[in-house]
Parts: structure tokens; sequence; C-alpha cells
């Protein structure tokens, strides 16, 4: 290869981004962000899941290590991708997320002179309609690799009896009647035609979740999981659902929530908020 061959190559490797996030809410956000942006400049870093199959299809797409919560061989493992990609390619900037994932790629970033770009989850920022019609209620705990049992008790008891479709991760299902249906993974296409069916959303507090019912025009109930219940890593979730509860955009579960009668659908729910994805790609891209 020629020296000046060699120039451009380096140029054009330079003007590429890394995309690096954890699954769940941290990657439904960035992709919706970076829709928008050049294919061939995009070099996504994330975990092997069937949705970062069904967001990222025909982009390029490196799977990492995990899990990646206080697990220190991951973090090696990670650590040592990110060094081996990083060198290899360069990129102009790395746009992140987080979680877990982000540390190792962030460091190494800065250190072989790429910039960062963190771009802050949602995450650290009442009664659903009743008609005369059948009511479905639709229930989901996300992708976390945590078990949730109290969230599955919840959604059993605001059913009591109606027609409920559970969407239960890794937690493991229960006995419970003929009007229970249980799904431990939906596709998209799937979640969102229970989104569009479904007369109650209940979710926990993830952000990919909550955004997805709002989209769908829901007020969703939330049930924040809970470190110290061995839900969590941390308490992320309260912070969630105390912000968006003073937008009103979610009804947090207490005990006194019915499913009775009085719309909680927000007006005009809007996700990304106004400027977030031109500000993020001028950060990244420059354009």
């Amino acid at each position: 290869m020629s020296r000046c061959s060699d120039v451009v190559l380096r140029q054009r490797l330079r003007s590429s981004c890394f995309l690096v996030c954890s699954g769940g809410g941290h990657l439904s956000q960035l992709a919706e962000l970076c829709d928008e942006w050049p294919a061939d400049r995009q070099h996504w870093i994330t975990f092997d899941s069937e949705q970062a199959r069904a967001l990222l299809g025909g982009r390029q797409v490196t799977f990492a290590h995990g899990p990646t919560n206080r697990s220190l061989p991951s973090l090696a493992r990670n650590l040592v991708l990110a060094w081996h990609l990083i060198r290899r390619h360069r990129p102009q900037t790395i746009v992140t997320t987080g979680a877990g994932i982000a540390v190792p790629f962030c460091y190494v970033g800065r250190l072989l002179g790429s910039r960062v770009v963190y771009v802050e989850c949602l995450s650290r920022v009442s009664e659903p309609s009743l008609t005369g019609r059948r009511l479905l209620i639709f229930a989901t705990v996300g992708t976390h690799h945590q078990p949730f049992e109290r969230f599955v008790r919840v959604a059993l008891a605001l059913a009591a009896g109606r027609e409920l479709v559970v969407q239960h991760g890794h937690t493991p299902p229960v006995a419970a009647g003929p009007a229970v249906t249980w799904h431990p993974w939906l596709s998209p296409e799937e979640m969102a035609s229970l989104l569009r069916s479904a007369e109650v959303v209940v979710t926990h507090a993830g952000v990919a979740s909550i955004v997805d019912a709002v989209r769908a025009g829901h007020r969703p109930i939330v049930v924040p999981r809970r470190h110290h219940l061995g839900e969590h890593v941390d308490d992320h979730q309260l912070q969630i659902v105390g912000a968006l509860e003073l937008l009103g955009i979610v009804t947090p579960y207490r005990d006194s929530v019915e499913l009775a009668p009085g719309g909680l659908a927000p007006a005009a729910p809007r996700w990304p908020p106004p400027g977030l994805k031109a500000t993020v790609r001028a950060s990244a891209l420059g354009a």
C-alpha cells in the first residue's frame, strides 16, 4: 500500500464512530439517537441478544462479553476487546449510554486519542382506563438478568383474574390459571402488537419498556426494581420513576393503585426530547 493510500485509510478509519452500550434501554435509546447516521460511520459494540440483532441489522456490530454487572472476568475480557478494536479501527468518537460495558471502551478510547461522548441514560435524571370491552393487561419485566418475582406477584394481583399477558424474561412463571399467558421473550413486532392491543401496561422501570409503552399511548403502571431485594445492581430505577412521575408520564405502583376508570395517557408523548438527536450527532460526527 502506498503512503498516500495509507493516509487516506487512516483518515477514513478515524472518521468512524464506536457506539457502545449495554442492552435494554441503553441500546434502544442509543439506536434511536443514531438512526439517521451514515451506516458506514457506525461500529456498534453491545451484547448479543434478540433485541440487538433486530435493532442493528445491516450495521457493523461486535458483541462484547457479559454480564458486566460487578464481574471482574467480564471487565478484563472487555478491556482486551476494547484495546484490540480501538487500536485497529482508531475511531474518531466513542458514543455511549452506558452501562458497565462502556467503562473499558471509554478508558481505552481516551488513552488512544478518541473523543468520548457520554449520553446520560434516562434513568439518571393513577389508574389506567377501563372500558366495557374485554381488558387486556400486558406486563413486561424487560431483559435484565436478575429475576423479578415481586413484579409477577404485583401483575397477578392487579389483573385479579382478567386477561393478562406476561413477558417474564429471567423470572420463572407461576401457576396462575388460563387467563394468564406467559412469554419469556418477545420480538419487537410482538411487543409492539401487544402494546397496541393492551388496555393497561404494567412494566418494570426500564427505559426501553417505558418509552415503548408511552409511544403506544399508555401511561404505564411502573414497578421499580430494588437493589436491597436483589432485583437490580442499584436503585436507579427509583430515579426513573421519580422523574417521570413528575412529568405525568408514568404511574408508580403503590398498594392503592387499582384498575379503575380514568385516562392516563399523556396528551403528546415524545421521545427523544426535542433537540437531543441533533446535539448527539453534532458532538459525535461534527455535523
